[in-house]
């Protein structure tokens, strides 16, 4: 015994089907009206002539490609042009639209905020046993100069007399 699968949601389909058709036809439709009152074909005499939205034309892929065929966008590819001048300013860089961290949740910040504290009290305490081992570098140098210092005036001193 066969048993034949029955697709539940065909009715759907077909339904769907039947809807694309007749947004292409009304599409035809339109197009025909545009270009025969020599109007350009866009997305926004489409959606005056017939009610398609751009969107509901995109959605279907024979009205697309119908649109595409009549619409003067396509038809005519002119390099685009920016509206606005750039009066030298087209090397500066330009902050980000939006900041990355915006998109973070509070608990993640705090987190980051944390370990950024955690950080620098980390560097702080580092720079400062730095600063102190300068220091006593430092002194120790100074001192070791001041014995050196000290013990050559007391050599001239005593080479000095001597001779006189």
């Amino acid at each position: 015994m066969e048993h034949l699968t029955v697709d539940p949601h065909s009715h759907l389909r077909a339904a769907a089907r039947e809807r694309a058709g007749r947004t292409v036809a009304r599409l035809e439709a339109g197009i025909s009206a545009i270009e025969e009152r020599r109007e350009l074909v866009t997305a926004r005499t489409i959606e005056r002539e017939t009610g398609l939205t751009f969107k509901t034309i995109q959605r279907n892929a024979a009205a697309y490609e119908l649109y595409k065929a009549a619409a003067h966008t396509f038809r005519t590819r002119q390099e685009r042009r920016p509206n606005r001048r750039r009066h030298g300013r087209a090397n500066t860089p330009r902050p980000p639209i939006r900041d990355a961290l915006l998109a973070y949740k509070k608990p993640h910040l705090v987190a980051r905020l944390r370990t950024a504290l955690q950080q620098i009290e980390a560097l702080e305490t580092a720079l400062a046993v730095q600063a102190a081992t300068c220091q006593e570098q430092h002194l120790r140098t100074i001192l070791g100069l001041r014995v050196d210092n000290q013990r050559l005036e007391a050599q001239r001193e005593f080479t000095g007399t001597g001779n006189h």
